[in-house]
């Protein structure tokens, strides 16, 4: 079976790797014969907690980001995404989004993934307006944002669809989460159909399974709870001309003890051994 996307098109969200964060992954990706990183540069809270002690922070002296980059080179491995957008509404948050930007471009990384805020309609316009200045700062440092699957203006392909005619801005895409389209979206049927509708916007993705279910937290291994069909997802992508980079991300499973990082670590094995055998990538 020939693969739809050679394996360097392949990343792992280091996220991935819960509270071992980021260095774990340097570490453990090149292993199973990948070697491109969506690198956290911000916390993350909630079922999934990953503390910013373990993520690459905006905080990071210049002594930590070189020392960063040099374990990156030595591990072999591309800092080809940064995940950092968030919170930009307020000013404490737009001035960090545009830190983390800084990063990003030192780290080399080429596209930020994130969240737009998720505001009422009245407040639409100001968010446009951050997002548009936040896109121009961006632009000149060489990076693109890619907006995630979530609640708010990239909930679904509707809401995308508006939102990119809106802002009509060649540095604000979409990253297209392959669970958060159920998760999400209450009554989802079809998430790949979602895909297509605005697969043109699509720069970056986060592939995640899921058992289609609204705000149900089962994020398995990449083909352990069977609700994305990847061969179809690749397909769609394939038809689009999609260009980008593809990130693995497992948060894990509602009410299951702590992993260990060997049990981590043997997710994410068995994620790309699954996009292997399905023809996603080679």
């Amino acid at each position: 079976m020939a693969a739809l996307f050679p394996i360097e098109r392949l990343e792992i969200f280091t996220n991935c790797y819960g509270h071992f964060g980021v260095a774990a992954a340097i570490e453990h990706v090149p292993t199973i014969g990948v070697t491109a990183l969506e690198v956290a540069l911000k916390p993350h809270g909630g079922l999934l907690e990953i503390p910013e002690s373990v993520v690459a922070s905006e905080k990071m002296s210049a002594a930590a980001v070189a020392g960063l980059k040099a374990k990156l080179a030595e591990r072999g491995v591309r800092p080809t995404t940064a995940n950092g957008l968030q919170r930009i509404m307020t000013a404490e948050g737009f001035e960090t989004s545009k830190a983390r930007i800084n990063l990003a471009q030192q780290l080399g990384t080429r596209v930020m993934t994130g969240s737009a805020d998720n505001v009422p309609e009245e407040q639409r316009n100001a968010l446009y307006d951050r997002l548009l200045q936040l896109a121009d700062y961006a632009g000149e440092r060489g990076i693109t944002f890619a907006l995630e699957t979530h609640p708010g203006i990239a909930q679904n392909a509707e809401a995308i669809r508006r939102a990119m005619r809106d802002l009509n801005h060649p540095r604000i895409r979409i990253n297209f989460d392959t669970a958060n389209i159920y998760y999400h979206n209450e009554g989802m049927q079809d998430g790949e159909a979602e895909l297509e509708r605005v697969a043109e916007y699509v720069v970056h993705l986060h592939l995640k399974d899921c058992r289609r279910g609204y705000h149900d937290w089962h994020f398995p291994a990449l083909g352990e709870a069977g609700g994305v069909d990847f061969t179809r997802v690749g397909s769609i992508l394939e038809s689009s001309g999609f260009q980008g980079q593809m990130s693995i991300e497992l948060e894990g499973i509602k009410g299951e003890p702590e992993l260990t990082l060997e049990e981590r670590q043997a997710r994410v094995a068995r994620s790309v051994a699954y996009l292997r055998s399905v023809g996603f990538v080679g």
